[in-house]
């Protein structure tokens, strides 16, 4: 019997997938459990056990040092396990017999140590330079359930993302997440007062100038030419007076 669970949290922001598979034969049975964790930290770990009874653990693929399965009055399914995993990136070693589960046994100190991978995409999960609102807000993703935003950004932050995914979330979270643009609270105040406006010049040097001022509001009426200025004042050579002839743009 093989279990398959895409993404979940299994406990307080420890999320990712599992794979759970339980093997009965007439002599034995055994089970093997994989979480692939995304947040807080990529890691993966596995461990098996079996009636002997006996027990593995490995950690991102590497075979831990020890493992024993401690007495228990129990079946070896809630009895409690010891495991030597130092040789490992998690470089811990410890005891279940306090905790509910293997993970929570030992394994979060291995969290607390693992640094990020520092060469990975981190998506944006609002986009545009916009960030959530609302850590605690719920969103639907397709296939993967409900997440809240918090874990979705913790999940994103660590490369837990694929760039190719990050395009297909945004859209889900806008609203839950209450995505917005976040200005600094300490931005320079706007100074409302209106810019002077220019004075229209006394005189005028090109027809340029003459045109922009009597486009302006209010418009220039009397156009005077700068002493020692010459402009060559043409004639419309087209209905839509976009061509002159002899000049430039005519006087209005």
């Amino acid at each position: 019997l093989t279990c398959i669970y895409d993404y979940e949290c299994f406990f307080a922001e420890y999320c990712g997938s599992l794979v759970a598979k339980r093997v009965i034969t007439d002599e034995m049975e055994s089970a093997e459990y994989c979480y692939k964790f995304v947040t807080p930290s990529p890691l993966e770990i596995c461990y098996g056990l079996d009636s002997i009874p006996a027990c593995s653990f490995s950690v991102d693929g590497v075979t831990c040092n020890s493992c024993q399965v401690l007495p228990s009055e129990d079946d070896v399914y809630f009895a409690c396990y010891e495991f030597d995993c130092t040789n490992t990136i998690a470089n811990v070693a410890g005891n279940d017999c306090d905790n509910d589960s293997v993970i929570e046994g030992v394994f979060p100190n291995a969290f607390q140590t693992l640094a990020p991978t520092p060469d990975f995409f981190v998506c944006d999960i609002c986009g545009g330079g916009r960030v959530p609102t609302i850590p605690d807000g719920l969103v639907e993703i397709p296939t993967q359930g409900t997440l809240n935003c918090t874990q979705i950004e913790t999940a994103a932050n660590i490369g837990g993302i694929l760039e190719a995914q990050c395009p297909l979330l945004q859209p889900f979270v806008q609203v839950p997440c209450g995505c917005a643009e976040i200005l600094p609270t300490d931005s320079p105040a706007v100074d409302a007062t209106p810019a002077p406006v220019p004075a229209a010049p006394t005189c005028f040097s090109t027809t340029t100038e003459i045109l922009l001022a009597q486009l302006a509001n209010p418009p220039v009426k009397n156009i005077v030419i700068c002493p020692g200025t010459t402009i060559n004042i043409g004639l419309p050579a087209n209905a839509e007076f976009s061509e002159f002839v002899g000049g430039d743009i005519p006087l209005t």
